[in-house]
């Protein structure tokens, strides 16, 4: 059971990776022309306003959070939720570290004076395509290698050679049907 559960995870890994490159590359591409905004004004428990978003920009991605926000932010509407798109090229980023110019960033700070706390998150576009580009492939391996293993007469379980037992394996104790492995399908 547990081994059609791995089956199904990495088969559904595979099909939202493949189906998340295209949206990812056009976002990706968009961000050289555009700068999306998108963000949610809330009131925390406490009562103090909270600012977070969610940009992408010149290749890169930016989750952030301002704590005690203004009241007066531009172009936020009723609800509290902000869609926003500007000209990207009025952004440049300057990078100092190794991390900053390759498209990563982190930046945490606090105002003494009035306890307004920020912080944001960079990762570029590239990365988060490299990251659902392995991860297709890695499924997409895993799910051919699996399918490989059960027709060359091994135990679909741990992968012992069950020619000498067909019906059961001596390794993990599996119950195989005989035709996988003399049909080897």
């Amino acid at each position: 059971m547990m081994a059609s559960m791995r089956r199904r995870l990495s088969t559904a890994l595979a099909a939202i990776s493949l189906v998340l490159i295209v949206p990812i590359l056009l976002l990706w591409t968009r961000s050289y022309r555009q700068w999306d905004i998108l963000g949610f004004l809330q009131t925390t428990s406490s009562g103090q306003m909270q600012f977070n978003t969610l940009d992408s920009v010149k290749g890169r991605v930016i989750i952030g959070s301002v704590r005690n926000a203004p009241r007066n932010l531009p172009y936020w509407t009723q609800d509290g939720r902000l869609l926003h798109t500007r000209d990207a090229s009025t952004i440049t980023f300057y990078g100092t570290t190794r991390m900053q110019q390759i498209g990563f960033d982190f930046k945490r700070s606090t105002s003494r004076r009035t306890g307004a706390g920020q912080w944001h998150l960079t990762i570029p576009w590239w990365f988060i395509t490299l990251l659902n580009t392995a991860v297709s492939i890695l499924a997409l391996t895993y799910g051919v290698r699996r399918k490989k293993q059960r027709g060359s007469g091994a135990c679909p379980a741990c992968g012992y050679d069950l020619r000498a037992t067909p019906d059961r394996c001596p390794e993990c104790g599996t119950a195989v049907g005989a035709e996988l492995v003399r049909g080897r399908t």
